[in-house]
């Protein structure tokens, strides 16, 4: 069925609130998750036994992870129903994929997880983007957009003083 004759459930009142929170905490976590890979490099290399300059790639499997998971989102979302569901399983596993990397020694693993928690922040930009605008409206999503896009920059902003706290 195309798109938009698609009948989807209305959410309301409570439940709306919920949800909407629910997309903003994502945003948050991919942030969080977007802004850690540079403060913890030193500590990765240490893991490793390899120098920064020999890390610099995980930023590349990462993004490149992100755009697959961006493009697989936009796929998913336009043909699953339960479209809550990709949404729960990305967050899962970013945030596995955040409490992996610390214990990851050898660098194809390393790479591996950084891509593949790229794929999944990728996927939950994407749904989460989608599924606001499906959820509040096209007339009135704007401030929702707006909040949803201030907690990424406030988890982007808060990770590095989360993992310095950490690491000391």
């Amino acid at each position: 069925t195309p798109l938009l004759a698609r009948r989807r459930r209305t959410y309301v009142g409570r439940d709306r609130a919920l949800i909407t929170a629910g997309y903003v905490g994502s945003f948050f976590a991919i942030g969080v998750c977007l802004a850690s890979l540079g403060p913890l490099l030193p500590e990765l290399a240490s893991k490793t036994g390899r120098t920064l300059p020999e890390l610099s790639f995980l930023f590349v499997a990462r993004s490149i992870g992100y755009v697959l998971g961006s493009l697989l989102g936009g796929v998913i979302f336009d043909r699953v129903d339960v479209t809550h569901a990709p949404l729960v399983v990305g967050n899962l596993l970013c945030a596995l994929g955040c409490a992996t990397l610390p214990s990851l020694s050898a660098l194809p693993s390393l790479a591996a997880a950084i891509s593949t928690q790229g794929a999944c922040m990728g996927l939950l930009d994407t749904g989460g983007n989608v599924l606001l605008i499906w959820l509040q409206g096209p007339t009135r999503v704007e401030p929702y957009m707006q909040a949803m896009h201030a907690a990424f920059a406030i988890g982007a902003v808060a990770s590095p003083l989360f993992i310095e706290w950490a690491l000391t």
